[in-house]
């Protein structure tokens, strides 16, 4: 039976736990629990390089989910870049 992990994250938590989660720790993780692929996310808006690069290095077994602040003036611009340049690499 397949497992399919629909919400991960990969980044530095900080806070009191100090917790931070690399692309070699998430797949490793998954590894052991036999998770096939994995819908992951940063810890936060400013980590949508961290995620590309999760994909980029392993692109069948991670779905890439961006974060984009609504507040920020170049949301567009952000998702342009990071969508199409980064993760299709148009």
């Amino acid at each position: 039976m397949k497992k399919i992990d629909a919400h991960s994250h990969i980044g530095s938590f900080g806070g009191w736990a100090g917790v931070a989660f690399t692309k070699e720790k998430l797949i490793a993780q998954m590894d052991e629990f036999v998770i096939e692929k994995t819908f992951l996310t940063g810890s936060s808006f400013q980590g949508n390089d961290e995620v590309v690069d999760a994909f980029q290095s392993y692109p069948d077994r991670i779905v890439p989910f961006v974060w984009v602040n609504p507040l920020l003036d170049d949301v567009k611009k952000s998702l342009i870049n990071v969508l199409i340049k980064k993760i299709l690499s148009v």
